[in-house]
């Protein structure tokens, strides 16, 4: 029963940090809204912390490269927290992590698309996906050579001049537009 009380363990550490990093992600994204509605507005305030903040928040990055390969496991938990913890990651700072999208973590994407039949899940996922590369030159351009997530992305994108046949659909067509497809 040792590795079942470890397995719980790390469970409790992954909800522990999913919420500290929304708490977090929420919190910068809240100073930084507000500093960029500051700049626009031209009422002159200091954009400076939300600097410093963002700044601050760029090692969290290097989890990136760690929460995708969490994401095929079998145990839903481990997957419904990587997922979360992955997606407010991206959203915090985007492609910043040059290993987000490597041929590994390509070709986990790549599984889960088949894989993964809840569409609330698939649609974290394909948010998640279109952050990174719309975020960063590099991973689209990997994403341009991955074939077999492309196919998939394919698959489940509408025909052209035919309507979604999910809420996910969209989001898959606009990914393949980012490359080119």
């Amino acid at each position: 029963m040792p590795h079942q009380e470890t397995r719980n363990e790390n469970i409790v550490h992954m909800f522990g940090h999913k919420n500290c990093l929304k708490e977090k992600g929420g919190y910068t994204s809240g100073i930084v809204r507000l500093a960029l509605q500051a700049q626009k507005s031209g009422s002159g305030k200091d954009t400076q912390a939300a600097e410093d903040l963002l700044l601050l928040s760029k090692p969290l990055t290097d989890l990136i490269s760690l929460l995708v390969p969490l994401l095929p496991n079998e145990d839903p938990e481990i997957f419904d927290v990587s997922s979360k913890c992955l997606s407010i990651l991206v959203w915090l700072c985007g492609g910043e992590n040059p290993g987000s999208l490597s041929p590994e973590n390509v070709e986990i994407f790549a599984h889960l698309r088949t894989s993964k039949e809840d569409p609330k899940e698939q649609k974290l996922l394909l948010r998640t996906l279109r952050r990174m590369v719309t975020s960063n030159e590099k991973h689209l351009e990997s994403l341009k050579n991955a074939d077999s997530l492309l196919q998939a992305l394919e698959r489940m994108a509408p025909r052209r001049g035919s309507l979604p046949d999910s809420m996910e659909a969209p989001l898959a067509l606009e990914i393949l537009q980012a490359v080119g497809r």
